[in-house]
């Protein structure tokens, strides 16, 4: 018997020691939109699997309306793009999706800021997806086994970054644990910036006037268009292509279109031919929508909210209609790309070169 009390013991220490982590974590840990919309995904009583999932960052959540894509292309989607959402996240949030639902096409939203200079990978917040994540899925799991080697423990298992200890925040996260929203996963009773949430997924940003934020910005990563798909979004986003064709999944390449007036700062026909390539090599077709005739989805900056390239939501539903009735056609083989779209940039630029903001290069 003796032999046995060291491990005894040691089981009453770890068994203590998660009832405190349990404690900590409910009262403490600031739980908001992520934790919501993967476990509505992963419900079983959504009426319908999806079969359809837009994985991305925010210019996706912003621009990417499921009920209007549904609408033109007969399918059942949910928006799964998440704000800060890096291509290695994209690849774990669609096995989450796929874990519980049917899906037969994704739509991978392609956003420049996270393929060209991205964030690097190992930083302390990479994993306030995953964090969020149940641990009975084996996706969670799988990206700490995947990722162990450059996460810190403590995050994985305390989600340290998304405490407050202040007693205002206890209460309010011990209340909001409580309700019936957060049982229901019930988004709607969420206050989550960026937007009003519509559904699905999707975010509507209301308009705004006056002179967009964010010209020094896009200034400054213009240089990005320099470079080349290197290191872990050249890694996740060839495993995103290979678990779709492992799966039988339609996987369609899109890039939603950014705000005029940057196309040309930002050199997105650099960007464009990079991202092109790489998919054409790997059997991928591309819509890059920032290319889309002005005749077929007239566009403005003031369809915009910020210089970065967020839609507001009158424009997010032409586009996602537009985006519906693509994908639609490229499903039934009968897609006419000169129709609506540019053959190149520079032709597209020469239909008024103001509007685009090209630049020297």
């Amino acid at each position: 018997m003796k032999k046995f009390k060291p491990i005894i013991r040691c089981v009453i220490f770890l068994a203590g020691l998660a009832a405190i982590m349990g404690v900590i974590d409910f009262a403490c840990v600031q739980t908001g939109y992520v934790n919501y919309i993967l476990r509505n995904v992963c419900a079983k009583d959504n009426g319908t699997d999806y079969d359809t999932v837009v994985i991305g960052a925010s210019h996706a959540r912003a621009s990417s309306d499921p009920e209007q894509i549904d609408k033109n292309a007969g399918t059942y989607s949910i928006n799964m793009a998440i704000p800060g959402e890096t291509v290695k996240d994209s690849y774990y949030v669609l096995e989450e999706t796929c874990r519980t639902n049917d899906i037969k096409t994704v739509i991978l939203d392609i956003d420049y800021q996270y393929y060209f200079n991205p964030p690097k990978e190992g930083f302390y917040t990479e994993q306030f997806i995953q964090c969020q994540m149940n641990w009975g899925s084996y996706v969670k799991w799988q990206y700490i086994y995947d990722n162990m080697n450059r996460m810190e423990i403590r995050n994985v298992f305390t989600r340290r970054q998304a405490c407050d200890f202040t007693l205002t925040s206890m209460k309010e996260n011990i209340k909001q644990k409580l309700s019936k929203g957060y049982k229901d996963a019930d988004i709607y009773s969420l206050d989550v910036d960026g937007g009003t949430y519509a559904g699905r997924g999707y975010f509507y940003i209301k308009p705004v006037s006056g002179e967009l934020a964010g010209k020094e910005l896009i200034k400054s990563w213009s240089v990005r268009s320099r470079e080349q798909i290197t290191g872990y979004p050249l890694k996740y986003i060839k495993k995103i292509i290979k678990y779709c064709r492992d799966n039988d999944i339609d996987l369609i390449a899109v890039t939603s279109p950014i705000t005029p007036s940057s196309v040309g700062t930002l050199h997105m026909e650099n960007v464009h031919n990079t991202i092109n390539n790489l998919l054409v090599e790997n059997g991928i077709f591309y819509y890059d929508f920032n290319m889309a005739r002005q005749d077929v989805l007239p566009r403005t900056d003031s369809d915009f909210v910020d210089k970065e390239g967020h839609m507001n939501g009158e424009f997010a539903k032409e586009y996602s209609e537009f985006l519906g009735k693509v994908i639609k056609e490229h499903k039934q083989g009968t897609k006419d790309i000169n129709r609506y779209f540019y053959s190149s940039y520079q032709e597209m630029y020469d239909t008024d070169a103001g509007l685009y903001g090209v630049v020297e290069k």
